[in-house]
C-alpha cells in the first residue's frame, strides 16, 4: 500500500494497513487533496466503502485515538471501558486490563512507577494474585482517566522532579493550546522565567518553548 501512495504519504495522507486519513489546512485544499487521492485510487482500481468514510470533518477517530487540529487525544470510549471494569473483572483479566492501559500510556504520567505492582503480575511464572498493592495502584490512576471537559480550565500539578515542567509542556501541549491551564507548584517557575530580563542557554530555550 505504501508504494501505491508514494509521494502522498506524510504530506497529504496518513495510512496504516487499510485505515486512511486525508489531512488539509483549508477546506479548499481538502477538496484538492481528495481529488488527488481519488485519482490514485482509480489508477490502481481500489475501492472505498462509503459506509466507513467521513468527509470534511475537523475531528475523527483513527486507530483508537481522536485526531484533530490540536493533535492526538485519547478516545473517551477507551477510557469509559476501563472505568466501567469491575474489580473482579480486572483481577481475572489482568493482561487485558493492562493492555488497555498501555494503549493510552502516552497520556498517563508515571504509569510504570505507579502501576509497578500490577506490571509484576505479567512476569513469567508469576502467580496471578490481585492484592491490596495492585488495587491501590489502580485506584491512584483511576482519577487520571477522567476525560477533559471542553472549555473548562485544566489544573497542572507539578511534582518535585526537575523534568516535570519540560515533560508537561511537551507531552501535554495539545491540552494547553485548547484549555486555560492553571499551574500549581511549590516554586513559581513561570514567573521566574518570564520576569528575568536576560536569559541564556537552557532557560532561554524553555522560555521560547513556553
Amino acid at each position: 500500500m505504501l508504494a501505491l501512495f508514494y509521494g502522498m504519504m506524510h504530506k497529504v495522507i496518513e495510512l496504516y494497513v487499510d485505515d486512511m486519513i486525508v489531512k488539509s489546512k483549508t477546506p479548499e485544499q481538502h477538496v484538492e487533496d481528495l481529488r488527488k487521492l481519488f485519482e490514485r485510487l482509480q489508477k490502481y482500481k481500489l475501492r472505498l466503502n462509503p459506509a466507513k468514510c467521513t468527509f470534511g470533518v475537523k475531528s475523527g477517530r483513527l486507530l483508537g485515538f481522536i485526531v484533530n487540529e490540536r493533535g492526538i487525544e485519547v478516545d473517551p470510549n477507551k477510557v469509559k471501558v476501563i472505568w466501567e471494569m469491575s474489580d473482579s473483572t480486572i483481577e481475572s483479566e489482568v493482561r487485558g486490563f493492562m493492555g488497555r492501559i498501555n494503549y493510552i500510556a502516552r497520556f498517563i504520567s508515571q504509569l510504570t512507577t505507579t502501576c509497578s505492582p500490577i506490571f509484576k503480575l505479567l512476569h513469567k511464572n508469576q502467580k496471578m494474585d490481585w492484592n491490596l498493592n495492585c488495587q491501590e495502584a489502580f485506584e491512584k490512576k483511576r482519577p487520571v482517566l477522567i476525560p477533559v471537559v471542553p472549555r473548562k480550565p485544566l489544573i497542572l500539578y507539578l511534582t518535585v522532579l526537575e523534568e516535570s515542567m519540560v515533560w508537561a509542556t511537551k507531552g501535554l501541549r495539545q491540552y494547553m493550546l485548547a484549555h486555560t491551564t492553571w499551574l500549581i507548584s511549590k516554586i513559581d517557575l513561570i514567573k521566574y522565567i518570564f520576569e528575568k530580563p536576560t536569559l541564556i542557554g537552557r532557560i532561554a530555550y524553555w522560555q521560547m518553548a513556553l
